[in-house]
């Protein structure tokens, strides 16, 4: 299946010293590639400070269910948005992505405890979650196809969570 071929490669030995324009030509090609070098650290690192003040949203969705002793209630979608940069953002609306280019939003944005959460303003390290009726989104996966959670920014930014299981969420709303 493979092959290996030796090949030999004549290397010219040098003997003796040095001649003076060999020692600049080496030096030269060392100064060049080091200043290569530290022109691609100086740009990574010029990128990186500017973008370091860049918000940095998490989306992220779940299936939850309250659970009371014995007692499982129904359940309930949850997508929680983090704020994992540096600087405040603030979160205008959240929903899913459906087929095509469509998004379906949440028109009444609580928390798993009923307080309102969007619009949130979220300080580096802060969240906010918002429930869905999860037999609801199984008809609506069935009928417009849910793809992914997203968030929305002030800034109109759209920040997008991860894949649907769109089978496990249709077969929960029938």
């Amino acid at each position: 299946m493979f092959e290996f071929v030796a090949t030999t490669v004549a290397v010219p030995v040098h003997s003796g010293t040095m001649k003076p324009e060999e020692i600049s030509a080496l030096a030269a090609a060392i100064s060049a590639a080091a200043t290569l070098v530290s022109l691609g650290v100086v740009a990574y690192f010029g990128w990186a400070q500017v973008h370091a003040s860049d918000p940095k949203v998490l989306v992220t969705g779940s299936t939850s269910f309250v659970v009371a002793g014995e007692d499982v209630g129904p359940p309930f979608y949850v997508i929680t948005v983090a704020n994992r940069g540096v600087v405040p953002v603030t979160i205008t609306s959240v929903g899913f992505e459906v087929s095509g280019d469509d998004s379906a939003f949440s028109l009444d944005p609580t928390d798993p405890q009923g307080r309102q959460s969007v619009p949130a303003r979220l300080d580096p390290g802060e969240s906010t979650s918002v429930v869905f009726d999860h037999l609801e989104l199984g008809r609506m996966q069935r009928e417009r196809g849910i793809r992914r959670p997203f968030a929305l920014t002030a800034t109109g930014e759209r920040h997008r969570g991860k894949r649907v299981n769109g089978k496990k969420l249709a077969s929960w709303g029938r």
